[in-house]
């Protein structure tokens, strides 16, 4: 037996994992593969989707991958889900009835593996082939598939009030379906219940891993559950100020390899 073994440290992607480039520093990648080998777990909690979580290497990444912030985790290796938490039919209704009040406001709808998009944009079709996503163009949601892992609405660089009143107003119109707060300019629809927290709980259970074995790692507003949620939490000194009133402990920047940070300190709780 490893001395990890039976641990699994979840970590966010941008921001936290991933240096500022979007590239994953290699003092990342060589503690990880230690801590691999003396049998820890490791994966990515995410709010990307599958279709634009591009990232995966079993050399780094030895566990199911938590998407869609917390909404669902796939096994890249077995290549099946674990659990899906998304929204049914009300999260299709809620887009028409955004769409009917606000028709110029951009709506992505993300089924597992497939995209759509309601009135893209120029914003939203950078989003999406900034990701190498394909989508369909569409006007309703009567041939969208469900379940919906998420939404994400863009209503503009000075569409807060906007996205505000749809939060506020039409969103709490339609049951199982709520909203993640921290976004500037986007607005993320998810499934009542549905965050970072309640999957890195579910996807421990899967693994049978000891809730006091959960690590959790993130920078942002939407990796607030995920930190809250375990007792040992981390967040790197690059985060924002709620993710650091939250976190246990506070390590060097992403661009630093805090993952690398995380692991140490990990190691020295363990062997002390």
């Amino acid at each position: 037996m490893g001395i990890f073994d039976g641990y699994l440290i979840a970590s966010d992607f941008d921001g936290t994992f991933a240096g500022d480039n979007g590239e994953i520093p290699q003092r990342n990648i060589n503690k990880i593969k230690y801590y691999i080998s003396e049998g820890g777990k490791f994966t990515v909690s995410t709010g990307r989707t599958y279709q634009g979580f591009h990232k995966y290497d079993p050399a780094y990444i030895n566990a199911p991958v938590l998407l869609c912030n917390g909404v669902t985790a796939y096994d890249y290796e077995k290549k099946e889900m674990i659990f899906n938490l998304g929204m049914g039919e009300n999260a299709l209704r809620a887009a028409d009835r955004i769409h009917e009040v606000y028709p110029d406001v951009s709506i992505e709808v993300y089924p597992f593996g497939k995209t759509y998009v309601y009135s893209p944009c120029e914003k939203t079709d950078a989003h999406l082939i900034n990701q190498d996503i394909e989508f369909k163009i569409t006007e309703n949601g009567s041939s969208i598939e469900t379940p919906v892992m998420k939404m994400m609405l863009y209503a503009g660089a000075d569409g807060h009030d906007i996205l505000a009143d749809i939060a506020e107003n039409v969103i709490a119109e339609f049951d199982g379906v709520s909203y993640i707060r921290g976004f500037k300019k986007w607005l993320e629809i998810v499934g009542e219940g549905a965050d970072k927290g309640t999957g890195l709980h579910a996807l421990g259970s899967a693994l049978g891993i000891d809730n006091d074995k959960l690590i959790a790692v993130g920078d942002g507003y939407n990796d607030a559950d995920m930190l809250s949620a375990v007792e040992n939490s981390f967040t790197p000194d690059n985060g924002c100020e709620t993710a650091k009133k939250l976190a246990k402990y506070i390590v060097c920047s992403n661009n630093d390899g805090c993952i690398a940070d995380v692991i140490e300190i990990l190691e020295k709780k363990i062997c002390t």
